[in-house]
């Protein structure tokens, strides 16, 4: 058997991008199969204490490790791992990183949503621990908040610190996908010859692009003008948040030029959009109006959805945005228009004293109120499922 042949069947041209790209395509390949063992083991654990074992994690990741003398070995060993702030970690940079999303305001978080998490399922294997929770699908606006919520706490100043509001959160998301990894491996639905091992080291790098590159790229192309400094500590944010997250040191980024490094290799073998990429973009393009919940909200949404099926033309691509099924729409015409508006916006704010700190407080206001509204006082506990709706 080649080491192309080991590939798992969602993967394409693997030959030609080894051609190109050299001996990084089959090194990426290997973390197909590699998982994320000390949050593996904590998941162990978690389910052999029941309710009490989530408490128990949730008060390691907000006082320490150390002030839980009843924390079981592997609890001590995840957590002692994750309080090891990396030699590289620069939170001088990574507290100033979010500012790029903020300033961007609501154009910025239609990024996140049509090009970052459309992204996030095109991968026809990537997808599939998705699709398997049915919560995409199911209560596709309540995901949205939470990643929102998850996105807007990452980039607040602070909040990546060692028991800070994002530090908490990113670790309660690895310890969610070591649940559901558990849960994916034990079922016979899962095809790993097909998939790869479920959210393994692969696709955690490659969704850490989503956040990170995908970002800057998309407010870029809808006229932002970005500085060096912007995107360097954008991307040590993100970089800090994937170490958190399990992402192995090997697949971190932390510069644009190694950003896109990655990407290339990863569209280069990736196989094109499945049927459920296409049913969970069309959940997300239709998540306003049928998450409507007055019959104004609903008619808002109505309106803007050909805007956003427009956008998503552009941000995603002609190709990638028809594979999808997303159609295209006379708004296009109005794209070149809104990039103008930003471009002039940006000249003068860089040429006004104190605008770009205004802007920056202006976005955080925006994302705090999309979050507060969406979530309806609710708490978003980011605790990992008990089931998944495709398994039972």
């Amino acid at each position: 058997m080649s080491e192309h042949s080991a590939f798992p069947s969602r993967f394409r041209n693997v030959a030609s991008a080894v051609s190109t790209y050299g001996e990084r395509v089959l090194t990426l390949g290997k973390y197909l199969d590699v998982s994320d063992p000390l949050a593996d083991d904590v998941a162990t654990e978690v389910e052999r204490m029941g309710a009490s074992g989530f408490a128990l994690f949730e008060r390691a990741a907000s006082i320490g490790v150390g002030r839980v003398p009843e924390a079981p070995a592997a609890f001590v060993r995840f957590f002692e791992a994750v309080e090891e702030v990396p030699s590289w970690a620069d939170f001088g940079a990574i507290d100033r990183g979010g500012a790029l999303l903020f300033r961007t305001h609501m154009l910025g978080g239609l990024v996140l949503a049509f090009r970052s998490i459309v992204l996030g399922y095109v991968s026809p294997g990537g997808n599939k621990p998705l699709v398997f929770s049915g919560r995409l699908q199911q209560d596709t606006v309540r995901r949205l908040i939470e990643t929102s919520k998850f996105v807007a706490t990452t980039c607040t100043p602070g909040s990546l610190h060692r028991f800070g509001e994002g530090y908490q959160i990113t670790l309660k998301v690895r310890l969610m996908h070591a649940k559901v990894r558990r849960m994916l491996l034990r079922s016979p639905k899962w095809k790993s010859d097909a998939w790869g091992l479920p959210i393994n080291q692969h696709d955690m790098a490659a969704t850490a692009l989503l956040f990170s590159l995908e970002v800057v790229d998309g407010v870029r192309s809808l006229g932002f003008i970005l500085s060096h400094d912007e995107i360097d500590a954008y991307l040590q944010l993100w970089k800090y948040s994937t170490y958190l997250m399990g992402v192995f040191p090997d697949l971190l980024v932390g510069c644009e030029r190694d950003a896109w490094r990655l990407r290339d290799v990863i569209e280069a073998t990736e196989g094109e959009p499945d049927d459920d990429a296409r049913a969970l973009t069309a959940a997300l393009v239709s998540a306003g109006v049928n998450g409507a919940r007055t019959e104004v909200e609903k008619k808002r949404a109505e309106r803007m959805m050909p805007f956003n099926r427009a956008l998503s033309h552009h941000l995603l691509g002609e190709t990638i945005a028809t594979q999808l099924g997303i159609e295209n729409t006379r708004f296009r015409y109005a794209l070149p228009v809104v990039k103008r508006a930003v471009v002039r916006a940006e000249r003068a704010r860089l040429r006004l004293p104190g605008a770009t700190g205004w802007a920056v407080e202006k976005g955080r206001a925006y994302w705090d109120q999309i979050v507060k509204l969406g979530l309806l006082g609710a708490q978003a506990t980011f605790a990992p499922p008990e089931s998944l709706a495709r398994l039972v």
